[in-house]
């Protein structure tokens, strides 16, 4: 069975045995993350288009457009810290 063996490709085939140089990763890269204001429910590989609203993520602390193990360290490297109205 002809078809794109790639297992990451948008258009895999399982049933395919034989690679006939179809494979796509285009066609499914777009935006993956649910918080973005481009969000794609279709895509499958972030292409890193994603587009955030100010407050979208209010817990990405370094500004990385995720919330990742160094906004955790961030905030508690500030733990205990008297804050300024």
């Amino acid at each position: 069975v002809e078809g794109c063996t790639y297992p990451w490709a948008c258009n895999h085939d399982p049933l395919a045995n034989r690679d006939d140089g179809s494979c796509s990763v285009d066609e499914c890269a777009g935006c993956t993350y649910v918080q973005a204001l481009n969000y794609s429910s279709a895509a499958q590989l972030d292409d890193g288009s994603c587009v955030f609203a100010d407050t979208a993520c209010p817990e990405d602390i370094d500004g990385d457009s995720a919330v990742t193990t160094s906004d955790l360290l961030a905030l508690l490297a500030a733990f205990g810290d008297g804050c300024i109205p």
